[in-house]
């Protein structure tokens, strides 16, 4: 935590299917609290998981509009 932001890494792999595009995306950072930092690392699905489905959605969109312009 540095003045209430949190930094981490985030990654997005690609991996072709016969039905598509598999898109995985991680997000990883330390936790410099050792014991509120765990705490908070277990509710990071429930505070940041519907950020990661409106991306992931928009990305979608976004591809598929693209497919349609070709």
């Amino acid at each position: 935590m540095d003045d209430g932001e949190f930094k981490c890494k985030s990654t997005m792999l690609y991996n072709s299917e016969k039905s598509g595009t598999h898109v995985t995306w991680t997000m990883s950072g330390d936790m410099e609290i050792p014991l509120i930092g765990g705490y908070f690392a277990l509710m990071m699905d429930a505070m940041a998981g519907k950020m990661f489905d409106k991306g992931l959605e928009k990305l979608k969109v976004t591809v598929e509009s693209y497919q349609n312009r070709n």
